[in-house]
């Protein structure tokens, strides 16, 4: 595949000024040899924690700022949109950083006035449209940028945390541009914390710690070890009613046909306590089954007098499609009040069976269910 950008041994080293004198020139490494390669149609993401180095990469790319060493070796135009760094300039007002943007970009001086109505439609910003950006929030400033793109063709697009940008109906607008209007663009690296946004936009993934390379490759992968290196169980008691003891899992490596079984005790620490424990699990790009207040019959609900309960749940076979998955567990009482949340307990892996491997209906999908539907045909 054609490369568009070449990233080779960026690092980028800051010297602090102005603090305390035991931190006064003091450097701090943002980026330590970063190399990458963008090719022709690649859809990149980008994680990483605060302070990982993503907006400092996507500067340098944008020529905003000079790596301290390394290259970019860049075979088409780039254009870049951030929640933090706006193309607009302060002073002016929406049409006019629109019609001094639109110029830059090339277009003719009688195409000018109809973009401006459908930038302005576009970012919902009609009647702001006389007032200098300056008095504009943080997010009103993001969408008449993202709205100025909306008309353009750019060739690769560098995008810093852009979904941040206005309501849901926005945001719908977003992911329209994204699909349709983009789906031309030669290349596009996407920065996130959301990890639903990099699955959803993205075909690989560079995941940044503390300025360095902690994975490159595949957006499943890159998620997984995301979620290796950042994601921690935790237990969290919130008052004096209960303690949890002895939680463990059957696997955490599970074929599709199997179940996944929890078992945990609670230490009732008062009489007449009204316990009541749910689950849910989350991909790692965001939920996928939220809580379950629906127990099977012969469980036991009555308030609880104090002692040890084991409990176990179970989630059945044939529920979850392939993938990696989250296990969270809430303890609380049917009045709303939590006693205590495990979160992010276990990290279970979701398999494929070794005969569906050659079945022809075996269709990869996003979809979180893969529930195995009985079918009949007389």
């Amino acid at each position: 595949m054609k490369p568009i950008l070449e990233c080779n041994n960026i690092s980028k080293v800051y010297k602090i000024s102005g603090g305390p004198e035991d931190q006064t020139n003091k450097l701090i490494n943002a980026l330590n040899n970063v190399s990458f390669t963008l090719n022709e149609g690649d859809r990149l993401g980008l994680l990483g924690l605060n302070g990982s180095g993503k907006s400092t990469l996507l500067k340098i790319i944008g020529g905003f700022i000079k790596p301290s060493s390394g290259s970019i070796l860049l075979h088409k135009n780039v254009s870049s949109l951030s929640g933090f760094d706006s193309m607009l300039h302060p002073n002016l007002n929406a049409i006019e950083n629109c019609k001094l943007q639109l110029q830059i970009l090339g277009f003719r001086k009688k195409e000018i006035p109809s973009l401006i109505e459908n930038i302005l439609n576009f970012a919902e910003l009609n009647n702001f449209a006389y007032q200098p950006v300056k008095t504009y929030s943080s997010g009103m400033m993001l969408r008449l940028s993202f709205a100025i793109f909306s008309v353009t063709s750019p060739e690769i697009l560098l995008l810093d945390e852009v979904f941040s940008a206005g309501d849901i109906k926005f945001q719908n607008k977003i992911d329209e541009l994204m699909q349709n209007s983009f789906k031309n663009t030669s290349g596009i690296i996407l920065a996130s914390h959301q990890l639903n946004e990099i699955k959803q936009y993205c075909n690989k993934c560079l995941v940044l710690k503390n300025g360095n390379v902690e994975f490159y490759g595949k957006v499943d992968d890159a998620m997984k070890n995301y979620c290796e290196i950042n994601v921690k169980p935790e237990i969290k008691y919130y008052n004096d009613f209960v303690e949890v003891e002895n939680i463990s899992i059957n696997s955490t490596s599970i074929k599709t046909s199997e179940s996944i079984k929890i078992k945990f005790t609670i230490r009732n620490l008062k009489d007449n306590t009204d316990i009541n424990p749910a689950l849910y699990v989350n991909s790692l790009s965001g939920k996928v089954l939220i809580d379950s207040p629906v127990y099977n019959a012969e469980f036991d609900r009555s308030n609880k007098s104090k002692g040890l309960y084991h409990y176990e749940v179970e989630i059945p076979g044939n529920l979850l499609n392939l993938g990696t998955y989250n296990i969270n567990i809430y303890i609380g009482s049917t009045n709303n009040i939590l006693y205590v949340t495990l979160l992010n307990q276990f990290t279970v892996t979701i398999n494929i069976e070794e005969w569906e491997r050659k079945c022809d209906w075996n269709i990869a999908t996003d979809y979180p269910i893969r529930t195995r539907i009985k079918w009949k045909i007389n």
